[in-house]
């Protein structure tokens, strides 16, 4: 077999990632958990995007993680040149153990999420900053959704290739286009056909920084979208009607609705004050929005000075400056004529990868 891919729980922002490597080889995808904790993805609508059959692996728990123990019989009966592990979990060191002791010519990458806010200071956890700087050494690549991340494991490792957290535009633009009627209609219900509008989409919770946003809208004209829910809803909704902010909450959206709020964004704002990457941002590029989006986040890689503009997210005025300085760009008239702002696609990036593996 030719690639085997061992991940945590099937997530939408990868399927176009995985889908490529099934077409790449004779290929193999198991994950640890049914679903990411905490989302409401749809899954059984994840699983008909897929051209492969996702599977989940018998776990047991350790040290308060899921390890896939019976990880080495599944190399044992697949025998694959690559195997994708995620990060630097137990299950990735039981297949760099494996590896070591049975077979050295398989070579064992590594999928990682971290940004280059995270290697500078803002990690996750102290667990994950150790477990990086002794499992590091022993991949035989890694791949990095951060462009600057990717310098930083060039630096300091001598490995490390770029794949963002992007999707395939050829799918999802196409997804875009069924999405465009229910796309009117919200348009016209909510009164946005002549509105410019900033878009929000994500947890409510602190770490995503919506408060200063709220704050930042103060003066712009511009209505605010809020696409997702969590525990801070109900406090941003009562900030909003303080500041008397027009603000429409949309609670979660997945599938057609989500896409039909992509075709109403004239900007995509990401504020977070720590994200690992932010796959919201390519998203809205592809439907042609522009982006603006916090240096910390792993996105920042895909935002240049035709798309968007990046934030200091503890800075309330620049926030608000920048948003000010994106909606004079746009023409809510002709949000249906939008071609993708993507700084590359899905293939040449893919291709890019494949060729250096």
């Amino acid at each position: 077999m030719k690639n085997l891919v061992i991940n945590v729980a099937l997530a939408p922002y990868r399927i176009d990632f995985y889908n490529a490597i099934a077409q790449d080889g004779e290929s193999a995808f198991y994950f640890t958990q049914d679903y990411v904790e905490g989302s409401q993805f749809d899954m059984d609508a994840l699983k008909r995007r897929c051209l492969f059959e996702p599977r989940v692996l018998e776990t047991r728990t350790v040290l308060g993680r899921k390890v896939a123990i019976s990880v080495w019989t599944l190399l044992h009966q697949c025998r694959p040149e690559r195997v994708f592990v995620s990060e630097f979990s137990l299950t990735a060191l039981l297949v760099l153990l494996y590896q070591k002791i049975r077979a050295r010519e398989m070579k064992v990458i590594s999928i990682c999420d971290d940004s280059i806010d995270m290697l500078e200071g803002n990690d996750f956890s102290k667990h994950h900053a150790i477990a990086r700087k002794l499992i590091t050494p022993l991949f035989d690549e890694l791949i990095l959704l951060d462009s600057r991340a990717t310098a930083w494991y060039q630096k300091n490792y001598n490995k490390g290739l770029w794949f963002p957290l992007i999707r395939d535009e050829r799918t999802f633009r196409k997804e875009l286009d069924d999405a465009a009627d229910l796309g009117k209609q919200l348009e016209n219900l909510h009164g946005l056909g002549h509105q410019r509008t900033v878009l929000y989409v994500g947890r409510l919770i602190a770490l995503k920084n919506i408060r200063r946003l709220i704050q930042a809208m103060e003066g712009v004209p511009a209505r605010l979208i809020i696409v997702g829910d969590g525990e801070e809803r109900t406090a941003l909704q009562n900030l909003c009607d303080e500041l008397k902010i027009e603000a429409l909450f949309c609670g979660w959206c997945n599938g057609r609705e989500l896409m039909a709020w992509y075709h109403l964004a004239d900007v995509l704002v990401l504020p977070s004050l720590r994200e690992a990457f932010g796959a919201v941002v390519n998203e809205a590029l592809i439907a042609g929005c522009l982006v603006c989006v916090s240096q910390r986040a792993g996105s920042a890689c895909l935002v240049n000075e035709d798309n968007g503009l990046l934030i200091d997210p503890l800075n309330t005025k620049q926030i608000h400056d920048s948003l000010q300085l994106l909606l004079e760009r746009t023409e809510p008239q002709h949000r249906d004529k939008r071609p993708s702002l993507m700084p590359c696609t899905f293939q040449e990036a893919f291709q890019s990868l494949i060729s250096k593996l």
